[in-house]
């Protein structure tokens, strides 16, 4: 598979899979159009700066339903704070994400309950972003296991080109079809409002 190929790259530190697609989201009779991420809870809290305890404002970042003391509840969301305040919600309150499923079909709805509260200084990010457990997202479009993103990060930033040739040449045919950024190309906005620490980076 495509990630168990970059996993075998050296210099690779952590391989977070992600689903990402555009929706709604709405509270009562507010809502928003967002771009909600599917992604892995644990690894996406070592592979990415928005869980992490400067830019959570309430709350707590994401769980899977395995960790959920109740596993019929709604799952968590992890919503940008200006966001929250469009929907005028806080931690604990119940919104529903709805997202038109792979070939076009009906729209399908899912309930979620707000586990945190995120502030990272973007407008873009803070109003109109939202992250969700990768298998729910997957599960509501109707996609199977299938990812639209993987990141990756390095131990060491001065790998970046180097392993960015790697993975064109391992991933051979299939790598052709991939756009291969290193994160600051696809995630400009963000990159341009973050302090960086010189020992990570994002490939996407």
């Amino acid at each position: 598979t495509v990630t168990k190929a970059i996993k075998s790259i050296p210099g690779v530190q952590y391989v977070a899979p992600r689903v990402q697609t555009t929706g709604l989201i709405s509270a009562g009779e507010l809502s928003s159009n967002i771009m909600v991420k599917g992604v892995a809870p644990g690894v996406e809290a070592l592979a990415s700066d928005l869980p992490a305890k400067r830019k959570l404002i309430k709350g707590k970042y994401l769980r899977s339903r395995a960790q959920m003391k109740y596993a019929n509840l709604p799952a968590d969301i992890y919503v940008g704070v200006d966001l929250a305040k469009t929907l005028n919600v806080e931690v604990g309150d119940r919104v529903v994400v709805t997202v038109s499923p792979k070939g076009k079909g009906r729209p399908a709805s899912a309930a979620f309950i707000v586990s945190g509260i995120f502030g990272c200084g973007v407008n873009a990010i803070d109003a109109f972003y939202a992250e969700v457990p990768i298998d729910e997202l997957q599960t509501l479009l109707g996609i199977g296991a299938a990812l639209t993103q993987v990141a990756i990060l390095l131990e060491d930033t001065e790998d970046t080109a180097a392993v960015t040739a790697q993975l064109k040449t391992k991933l051979g045919d299939a790598g052709q079809e991939l756009e291969i950024l290193p994160w600051q190309e696809a995630l400009r906005e963000l990159y341009e409002a973050l302090v960086l620490d010189d020992n990570s980076m994002y490939m996407m």
